[in-house]
Order: structure tokens, then C-alpha cells, then sequence
């Protein structure tokens, strides 16, 4: 900070003190307080003052003020962004706590009941499915169960688990890939009303 003092009929400028750091308000006050004081006892030469001179206390204050207004109003903002930011981790780590609780919930489901089918079939079978996801055993269960089934129809008729969501037909078509490419099932019909069954010669 720097005071500056003007003499009477000249445009030059003369430093009277100059401060390292930013000063309070009250310190502010009081060493306006004090040169005035000391411009009254005549300790100090009084500062010329004209219309195009604003005065030098009320300037002063009002720009301090302004100041402190600005760093309070960033500090608030600062604060905010940071909740905001606190919330949206909070609530992104809550998701995700339920959605591997849902996922684990699954996953416990499907390795109950997949064993329990795997028994029905032959161990040849049961070697081949083994290899394949938990989702691909469901769709070759339901398709040994029902035969003759088309794509778009697994999905009703699989186990209903209410924790294991009905899979996508994407999803079944994914698994019929499998399925097929691991020789356990076939497709006969025309592609638009063929339906699925399983490999009887592998049995």
C-alpha cells in the first residue's frame, strides 16, 4: 500500500509512506484518523482538496470496503462450489454401493440356481457350460426346456429371480452366440420364424 500526497498547483505526485502488505480496517481508520490530527495541529501540511479531488477518508474506506465485499463474495462462492462438488461425490459413491450390492445380490442368485440345472444334464454338458457365463447356462436351460424357441421369447421364460433383472434381448442374442459357437445349440427355420434348440448329437 502507498499514500501519496499532492502539493498545492503541481501535477506531481510525492510518496509520503509506503506499506508491504494490505491493511486492516481499523489500522486504516486509525491512520487516517492521526494524519488528520496531525494536519489540524499543523504537524502536517494540509492536502489540497477540489472539486475533482475526491476526499481522502471516505475514498479511502470505500475502496477497502469494496475489497473486503469482493474476497468475502469469492470465499462464499468457493464454499459453495465446494458442497456442491461434496454432494455429487456423495451421491455417485451411493450409487455405486447399490448398484454392486444389486450386482452381488445377482451374482449369489445365479450361482444357486444355474448348479441346481447344471445337475439335469449330462457331465459332457455341464463340462462345455462351465466355460461360459452364468447368464449363457440360463439361456441354454431355458432353450432345453422349452425347445423350438424363438430369440425374442427367452427372456419370459427364464427363472424368475427378483433380483436378477430379465436380460436384454442384445443380451440374449450375445449368449445364443455362445451357445451356438460352443456347439450346444442349433438354429433351424427361416430367419424369420426359425426358433432355437438344442445339439442332440453332443448328448
Amino acid at each position: 500500500m502507498a499514500q501519496y500526497s499532492v502539493l498545492h498547483g503541481s501535477e506531481q505526485l510525492f510518496q509520503a509512506k509506503y506499506l508491504m502488505y494490505l491493511p486492516s480496517k481499523e489500522e486504516l481508520c486509525r491512520e487516517i484518523e492521526q494524519q488528520k490530527q496531525e494536519e489540524a495541529t499543523g504537524a502536517l501540511p494540509a492536502v489540497h482538496t477540489d472539486e475533482n479531488t475526491l476526499p481522502s477518508y471516505e475514498c479511502s474506506v470505500a475502496n477497502y470496503n469494496s475489497r473486503v465485499d469482493v474476497r468475502v463474495d469469492d470465499e462464499i462462492k468457493t464454499e459453495q462450489t465446494a458442497a456442491r462438488e461434496s454432494a455429487r461425490i456423495a451421491e455417485a459413491r451411493e450409487k455405486e454401493q447399490q448398484r454392486k450390492k444389486k450386482h452381488d445380490a445377482k451374482v449369489a442368485a445365479l450361482h444357486k440356481e444355474v448348479p441346481a440345472m447344471n445337475k439335469e444334464v449330462p457331465s459332457v454338458i455341464v463340462s462345455i457350460l462351465d466355460r461360459l457365463s452364468l447368464g449363457d447356462q440360463r439361456v441354454y436351460h431355458a432353450i432345453r426346456r422349452y425347445g423350438g424357441i424363438q430369440a425374442q421369447n427367452i427372456a419370459e421364460v427364464l427363472p424368475y429371480q427378483e433380483c436378477v433383472e430379465r436380460p436384454s434381448l442384445a443380451t440374449i442374442k450375445r449368449s445364443i452366440s455362445a451357445l451356438t459357437k460352443a456347439g450346444l445349440i442349433i438354429r433351424e427355420g427361416s430367419k424369420k420364424t426359425g426358433q432355437y434348440i438344442i445339439t442332440k448329437s453332443i448328448l
